[in-house]
């Protein structure tokens, strides 16, 4: 058996002959390897092996039977893809004590082994720089990997796709709170800023209550919106639940790890297709409403020169349906409009234009056309006009507001009358519309201004309509530099008032915003 006290020919150099160890030395050594909590063995800098465990000895059986002997001959595989020579050896150190291993103890590192029975042997391994009196030596300790799934360089490999991650990576407990961040995560983190509960602002808000959902099932997706970019976060629980426990006790001590994942690129695409299909909706419904005008105004012409032209040679009933064609003209040719108008004001081309005229005389020029309206249903309309009202706006627009609301009030009233009233006060005209008819229920009146969009009620069922009438009144109120608003007793009618100027200063607006 061959030891220290007897050392190899490699071991006889100049470099080595001061550093043998006496008895008593390796007697004090072997006691540390005993007492070592992992495998070990100990080399000199010239890569002798000195001592060996009893703990490295099981894994590398006869190891001890080679004291003295280089370890990088006994070890080191000798194959392509490992081989190296000695010099390039961990093991071997051919430099100064001075600029030997200067740290306490080496990071774990990952190696293969060719033991004495010529196995390979996965393990993680490390070095300790000893204290004097064998600050000439190293303690190499390892672990076995066989019994394990991955050894340390695939766990410092894992680690590195965390930390080297583009997309921000992080990691709660049950409770929200963060317990690891990526270093992408960090960044964005200082980037984005923290809200006034100390918050980091590209945490979703609610982070407890989302932890506790996605342990409590598979998963969660939330977006959120930061300055002018898009995240979606992507939770995942890191541990099964037990049902066969109390949900707390069951979620208790797991954790949910999370991705954010930049979609700004995405959502930004999304925006832009949704604004390209937008306006080529509204480009395709302004040639359609200018196509659909050309015979309507066939039609209204036609059917008001028959009634002009006929009229004494006709009976009640041709009257009654001559009457009709032209009503359903008129209210088709309105929704035409009102159509075309919305389209205009999307896509925000809708032009003002400013000129002062007779409110009454405008109110005159389609009063006929609502009466028959009205007729049509048996319903009366009232009319309280003060005399004398001149108003500097938009012609046809406010035209269509009046028309619009009389309409509505007449279609939502099946019995009983409409009133249109219209005062002035200090420099504001104000304009009311009044019905006895079904009322709109308190929950549904935010609905009302909104495109497409109608009263849902059980008494409104069979009452065609588009939805556009009202939030056409309410662009075009806003336009006019006006405001509307609405009261309602369900069952018992409503009154839209519109309030506006009676001098839209023309410098204020030459084209709608």
């Amino acid at each position: 058996m061959k030891n220290a006290a007897q050392p190899t020919q490699s071991c006889k150099s100049n470099e080595c002959s001061n550093t043998e160890p006496s008895l008593e030395q390796l007697l004090s050594l072997k006691q540390l390897l005993i007492l070592w909590p992992d495998p070990a063995f100990a080399v000199d800098k010239h890569g002798i092996l000195i001592a060996v465990s009893p703990k490295a000895n099981q894994l590398l059986c006869g190891l001890d039977t080679r004291l003295g002997e280089p370890i990088h001959q006994l070890l080191c595989i000798q194959a392509r893809e490992f081989q190296h020579e000695q010099k390039q050896c961990p093991f071997y150190y051919n430099q100064d004590e001075t600029v030997r291993i200067n740290q306490a103890q080496r990071d774990w590192s990952s190696s293969y082994w060719c033991t004495l029975d010529g196995e390979y042997l996965s393990v993680d391994v490390r070095a300790s720089q000893l204290a004097a009196p064998f600050s000439h030596l190293t303690i190499w300790s390892f672990v076995d990997n066989s019994a394990r799934q991955h050894n340390q360089a695939e766990l410092q490999k894992f680690a590195q796709f965390v930390d080297l991650s583009p997309a921000p990576i992080a990691q709660f407990d049950e409770y929200g709170q963060l317990l690891f961040a990526n270093r992408a995560l960090q960044e964005l983190m200082v980037e984005a800023g923290f809200n006034d509960q100390g918050q980091s602002c590209v945490i979703p808000s609610g982070i407890e209550a989302i932890c506790h959902t996605c342990l409590g099932g598979s998963g969660t997706l939330v977006a959120i919106k930061l300055n002018e970019q898009y995240f979606e976060w992507h939770f995942h629980p890191m541990n099964s639940r037990d049902d066969s426990v109390h949900e707390y006790q069951s979620i208790k001590g797991c954790s949910v790890l999370g991705f954010a994942f930049d979609v700004t690129e995405q959502k930004d695409a999304e925006l832009a297709l949704l604004k390209a299909q937008s306006a080529a909706r509204r480009d395709f419904y302004a040639k359609m409403i200018h196509e659909l005008r050309t015979p309507l105004n066939a039609i209204m012409g036609f059917s008001d020169l028959l009634l002009r032209r006929t009229a004494n040679r006709l009976d009640a009933r041709e009257m009654k349906n001559l009457q009709a064609i032209k009503n359903a003209g008129f209210q088709l040719n309105e929704l035409v409009s009102d159509t075309l108008d919305i389209s205009k004001i999307e896509a925000g081309h809708m032009v003002l234009e400013l000129a002062e005229f007779d409110f009454n005389a405008l109110c005159e020029s389609f009063i006929p056309q609502i009466e028959a309206l009205a007729g049509a249903k048996g319903l009366i309309l009232k009319c309280a006009l003060e005399p004398d009202v001149f108003i500097q706006s938009d012609r046809q627009k406010l035209r269509q507001i009046v028309i619009n609301l009389l309409s509505n009030a007449i279609k939502y009233t099946p019995l009983g009358w409409v009133s249109l009233s219209a005062v002035t006060r200090a420099d504001r005209l104000i304009i009311s519309v009044s019905d006895s008819g079904l009322g709109i229920p308190k929950e549904q009146i935010k609905k009302l201004f909104k495109n497409y969009q109608q009263i849902d009620d059980e008494q409104n069922i069979g009452i065609p309509g588009t939805g556009l009438g009202l939030a056409l009144v309410q662009e075009l109120t806003v336009l006019l530099g006006g405001a509307v608003s609405v009261v309602s007793e369900y069952q018992k009618g409503s009154t839209f008032t519109v309030t506006l100027p009676l001098c839209r200063d023309k410098s204020a607006v030459s084209e709608a915003p």
